[in-house]
């Protein structure tokens, strides 16, 4: 029988890899006509650095956890993982990529988190399942209480 493990990157490359090329795309069309496409605001960039710092701590505080968990083989419901079940995708998606938008003035950026998101969408669902077949209803009740990705909303709403 085989043993049904964790992984580290779950659905992560899969989620991420379109919304990486949007922020690529996003990058150069602003470099190539920043005219149109780059907005210059001190205090947005003020606010995109806050906003890229909170989510690095975030993604950081949820590797901890995570990785402790894969280790250990056990399901962690705790710090940042009360928060939302996935608190590394939701510090790129509601934090980094807004954060960088604003920072750089490349608003275009902000695409790569609808684009994050709707791959998020998409796959998700799989990771969720894996690690329902992983740790059974511990998971199911994790999951009827805890946000998939913004925090402080009700779960299952996103």
């Amino acid at each position: 029988m085989e043993e049904k493990k964790q992984s580290y990157f779950g659905q992560g490359p899969k989620i991420f890899r379109p919304a990486f090329l949007w922020a690529i795309a996003a990058a150069l069309g602003t470099w190539l006509w920043p005219e149109v496409l780059r907005i210059s605001n001190p205090a947005g960039a003020l606010s995109g650095w806050i906003l890229i710092v909170l989510g690095g701590a975030l993604y950081c505080w949820g590797l901890k956890h995570m990785v402790k968990a894969v280790k250990s083989g056990q399901l962690d419901t705790s710090g940042p993982f009360s928060l939302v079940r996935h608190p590394m995708y939701s510090a790129i998606l509601v934090f980094v990529f807004p954060g960088i938008a604003l920072a750089s003035g490349a608003w275009l950026i902000v695409g790569s988190s609808v684009v994050g998101w709707l791959a998020f969408r998409r796959w998700a669902q799989t990771e969720e399942l894996k690690l329902v077949e992983i740790f059974g209803q511990a998971y199911q009740e994790y999951r009827q209480t805890t946000p998939m990705l913004i925090p402080f909303t009700k779960a299952n709403s996103e």
